[in-house]
């Protein structure tokens, strides 16, 4: 499995909007991908199967990246994919862009057939 800028350790722009009572701008499945301890990504355990992460470090979301300490793709920090031991490439598009990147089309399809991703070209 690939997880695309997946809030793995939740994302501070949830927690931002909860704090300014706009958690339904989000609604219910957002409001639950904050960082603190209730949020569900701490309630989820390690993958028992195998799987990588595909962050992006790009934003087009300056309010978003405002809220998130270090790279970041508007939404989520990278920090904030993590998974301990999982492998992570880091893609330089936003998190609503990512999804459509040729690179990282072809970075799932070698992750799913080798268990491994390959390496990210140099910034053009």
């Amino acid at each position: 499995m690939v997880l695309l800028a997946p809030p793995n350790q939740g994302s501070e722009v949830a927690d931002w909007f909860r704090e300014q009572e706009l958690g339904h701008l989000l609604g219910p499945a957002g409001m639950g991908l904050g960082t603190g301890e209730t949020g569900v990504p701490a309630s989820l355990p390690p993958p028992e199967y195998e799987v990588g992460i595909i962050a992006g470090n790009r934003s087009l979301n300056p309010i978003g990246s405002a809220l998130i300490p270090g790279p970041d793709d508007g939404l989520v920090g990278v920090e904030n994919t993590r998974i301990e031991d999982v492998p992570l490439i880091v893609v330089p598009r936003s998190h609503t862009f990512l999804m459509n990147d040729r690179f990282t089309t072809e970075a799932v399809i070698g992750f799913l057939r080798t268990g491994a991703f390959p390496p990210v070209p140099a910034p053009e």
